[in-house]
């Protein structure tokens, strides 16, 4: 029989592990904990070193403080979609800890070499300010699309909302950046 279905349902696999059931834990870390790893390579696009270390961080954090984050889950959702959560939130806690590398685009009609020094340098960096005023999920949307180059589906997926509401968030998102770039920035537009 297939370790997913040794355990009547989702609920009954977290008590065992819980419990201290290895079986139930090999068949969490198997069917769950590893998908941090393809999460972070695939939808995040991190190299391999990064996604092992966020397999490790979910390893630790999910046996931490007495399973404290296994005993959290209601069953209300899917395990799947409660670990994706999870797992989102660790590598965007990591994002947020580095040093961020992402250059904003050249605004419209601005030379795509510009001189260093010039008011573009400026532009630029009042605009990565600006990024950094907002809040995480505007700023991981406008990032996932903008930067990334995902596709609504995948942004979706990421962040756990239908691909319907990517469109209403990330325009909600994109117009609270206009409005900071617009009060920010007034120097260099």
């Amino acid at each position: 029989m297939p370790e997913e279905f040794q355990y009547n349902d989702e609920a009954a696999l977290i008590r065992a592990v819980i419990n201290g059931d290895l079986n139930a834990s090999r068949v969490l870390v198997n069917n769950y904990c590893r998908r941090a790893y393809n999460i972070a390579l695939n939808d995040f696009e991190l190299d391999m070193a990064t996604a092992d270390d966020i397999f490790q961080d979910l390893c630790i954090h999910l046996i931490s403080n007495d399973f404290r984050v296994l005993r959290q889950w209601r069953g209300d959702s899917p395990l799947s979609a409660y670990f994706r959560t999870i797992i989102r939130n660790l590598i965007l806690g990591r994002l947020r800890k580095e040093p961020r590398q992402i250059d904003p685009p050249d605004p419209p009609g601005a030379d795509p070499d510009p001189e260093p020094g010039t008011i573009d340098d400026g532009l630029a960096e009042c605009i990565r300010n600006a990024l950094d005023h907002l809040k995480d999920r505007d700023r991981e949307l406008i990032t996932l699309r903008h930067w990334k180059d995902f596709s609504y589906a995948e942004i979706a997926s990421i962040i756990g909302i239908t691909i319907n509401n990517v469109g209403v968030a990330l325009l909600r998102a994109e117009q609270r950046l206009a409005k900071l770039v617009t009060n920010r920035c007034r120097e260099w537009l």
